[in-house]
């Protein structure tokens, strides 16, 4: 997922989205879908918006910056359009 917010493409794509969908920009601000666009929220001082594990749910939100790195090296399958999903794979 990160490497698709990385390069633009929020939940698969940089055009369309369904309301209520979370992501994340190329810059590292929260993304929601309102009425099929994606609005964005800019994180707070010293971190940045990605996915991440936390208690064997996929998060999407802001973190800390240096904690990103732990993270960007692995996809994950994102369920449903809530913030917390299911981890499938590990």
């Amino acid at each position: 997922m990160n490497k698709n917010y990385d390069a633009g493409l929020f939940n698969g794509s940089a055009d369309s989205c369904q309301s209520g969908e979370i992501a994340c920009s190329p810059e590292g601000e929260f993304a929601v879908c309102n009425e099929g666009s994606w609005s964005m929220i800019q994180c707070d001082n010293g971190s940045t918006c990605y996915a991440y594990t936390s208690g064997g749910l996929l998060e999407v939100g802001c973190n800390y910056e240096n904690q990103k790195f732990s993270f960007t090296k692995r996809d994950y399958v994102f369920g449903g359009i809530f913030k917390r999903g299911f981890v499938f794979g590990q």
